[in-house]
């Protein structure tokens, strides 16, 4: 596995993991209520949605995963789609 493919995946791990955290002990109502939690997790969503970058799930080469030359925002490699 490339370093930047093992980097992407721990920053989803650690995203999931204080997601997890966030909300230990709370209840949808506290998520309603408290803007900063509300944030947090969404925030904590996002992550591990970019995380992945420019991994699509598309044919399978031996792992499931498909790199392409699409990108994401923000990614030079890759043009912005309209």
């Amino acid at each position: 596995m490339r370093d930047e493919d093992r980097i992407r995946l721990k920053h989803m791990i650690e995203a999931c993991e204080a997601a997890v955290h966030f909300v230990t002990g709370r209840t949808r109502e506290d998520l309603d209520r408290d803007r900063m939690l509300f944030f947090a997790v969404v925030r904590a969503v996002e992550i591990i949605g970019e995380a992945p970058g420019v991994w699509r799930a598309t044919e399978d080469d031996g792992h499931g995963i498909s790199h392409r030359g699409e990108s994401v925002r923000g990614n030079p490699r890759r043009p912005e789609r309209s």
